[in-house]
């Protein structure tokens, strides 16, 4: 039995009273990743192309990465762009781990919901944790790392999470989970974690081609690490659920 990794990252705003329509969805991501080999292989691989392309103790930061800003402003060259993201889409679809993926339509689910619905957030992590479970069941044990917000988001977050654990959730029997996770989620800062920026870098690429919109992770390689149904490959519903 192994121990695996699991790190959350969301996409978007996920209070429905403050819709942005110009982004419509609220996404949560979870990368799920064999603890040995991401504190070694994955560890190299991230230094070796940081090496490359960043400055020392930089992280790849998805909004910074957009916006040219913190470090990034080398992006607005041309020929550095396209080197950075071809090598960028190599590391992923090089490292050895598991995406999946929930996306929450905001405007069906508040037409369908209404604005009492629990938070995209909470909504979608049980989701993903049941997906989690399929994935590695018979293969060890989960423990989840989701990024530190305020306070009592985090609360929110941490009861979710107990709450799934203890049996509000579709896996029966649900002492199954209790098995697979261990009592508590953890947060953390945004930091230089091989684990936590694949989270960062791949979610929002998830919501905009979701969008029909352009991004620089290729959709090839983004489908190529997401979990898929084992039986036939089938990844809707799988490592990618969309609600409602």
């Amino acid at each position: 039995m192994s121990e695996y990794l699991v790190f959350l990252d969301e996409s978007g705003d996920d209070n429905l009273q403050n819709m942005d329509p110009n982004y419509p969805i609220f996404v949560l991501g979870a990368v799920v990743i064999e603890k040995t080999y991401h504190n070694t292989v994955a560890v190299r691989e991230f230094a070796e192309f940081k090496a490359r392309h960043m400055t020392p103790g930089q992280i790849l930061h998805t909004v910074d990465m957009l916006r040219n800003q913190k470090g990034f402003e080398f992006l607005k060259d041309g020929a550095r762009r396209e080197a950075f993201y071809r090598d960028l889409n190599g590391l992923i679809a090089r490292v050895d781990f598991t995406l999946i993926a929930a996306i929450l339509d905001m405007p069906k689910a508040i037409a369908k919901w209404g604005l009492q619905q629990r938070t995209p957030y909470v909504y979608l992590m049980q989701l993903l944790m049941e997906r989690i479970y399929l994935c590695l069941r018979g293969k060890g044990t989960a423990q989840l790392f989701a990024e530190s917000r305020q306070p009592h988001l985090d609360a929110l977050i941490r009861g979710e999470f107990l709450r799934v654990r203890g049996g509000a959730t579709m896996i029966r029997p649900a002492t199954l989970l209790e098995h697979m996770f261990p009592e508590e989620i953890r947060f953390l800062p945004k930091s230089a974690n091989p684990g936590a920026e694949l989270a960062d870098v791949l979610v929002t690429p998830v919501g905009r081609q979701h969008l029909g919109r352009h991004s620089p992770i290729s959709a090839q390689v983004i489908r190529a690490k997401t979990y898929k149904r084992p039986s036939d490959g089938k990844v809707n519903g799988w490592g990618r659920i969309v609600q409602p």
